[in-house]
C-alpha cells in the first residue's frame, strides 16, 4: 500500500486539549474518509497554544486525498493523508513516484482563510519572469 503523510500527536497531544479542521470545514469526530487540501491540527502546549497546517499539494496521485482521522475515544492526535484509501495506485518497477506536502508550524492558531490562503500559496505560487527592455 502506498502511503502518504502521518502525523501523531506527543502523549501530552490530546483530543481533549486540541482542535482539527479541514480544508472542508471537517473535525476530528467527522473528517475521517473525507477529503481534504489541508489539515489543520492546534492545541495547547506548555508554552501557549501552537499547532501544523498539512498542505496536500494538488499534484498527488487521487487529489484531494482522503484522510484518516483518529476520533476522540481515541485519546490520541493522530491524521493521514492516505492516497489509496478509497482507490488503488498501481505501482510499476523501475517508475519514480512523488507525493508532496508542505507543513507549516504556528504559534497561536490560524483562521480557516488563512490556512486557505497557505494553502493556495503552495499549490499555485506567483509566478514572475523578468524581461530585459
Amino acid at each position: 500500500m502506498a502511503a502518504g503523510l502521518t502525523s501523531a500527536a506527543t502523549p501530552a497531544g490530546t483530543p481533549g486539549n486540541s482542535s482539527m479542521l479541514t480544508s472542508e470545514g471537517r473535525t476530528r469526530n467527522n473528517a475521517d474518509s473525507s477529503l481534504a487540501r489541508w489539515i489543520k491540527i492546534a492545541g495547547d502546549t506548555e508554552k501557549g497554544k501552537a499547532g501544523l497546517l498539512i498542505m496536500c499539494h494538488p499534484s498527488n496521485f487521487n487529489f484531494p486525498v482522503p484522510l484518516r482521522v483518529w476520533p476522540d475515544k481515541d485519546q490520541h492526535v493522530c491524521v493521514f493523508f492516505t492516497p489509496t484509501k478509497n482507490t488503488p495506485w498501481l505501482m510499476t518497477y523501475g517508475h519514480t513516484y512523488a507525493q508532496r506536502y508542505r507543513v507549516k508550524v504556528f504559534n497561536g492558531d490560524i483562521s480557516a482563510a488563512e490556512a486557505e490562503a497557505a494553502w493556495q500559496e503552495y499549490a499555485y505560487p506567483v509566478e514572475v519572469s523578468v524581461k530585459h527592455l
